[in-house]
């Protein structure tokens, strides 16, 4: 039951978005929305990362985040 909720719950949101297709495709809803814009620090770290790494070739190379335990200083 609960995967069927799930699903019912999925398929009741605007794919774009994720917001409820019943408010976010109502027309009075115009102008009831607007971007709030967030920064991941977890995947800006990796955009620098990956920044850095541009060009060359670690075949093979597989990444995962770890959050320290102390602020790292960034040079």
């Amino acid at each position: 039951m609960l995967a069927t909720a799930l699903w019912m719950d999925e398929q009741s949101k605007c794919p774009g978005c994720g917001c409820y297709s019943d408010e976010a495709h109502d027309p009075e809803m115009d102008g009831g929305y607007e971007v709030e814009e967030v920064v991941c620090q977890a995947c800006a770290a990796r955009g620098r990362w990956q920044a850095d790494r541009q060009g060359k070739t670690d075949h093979g190379v597989l990444t995962s985040l770890r959050k320290l335990t102390k602020k790292a200083k960034r040079g």
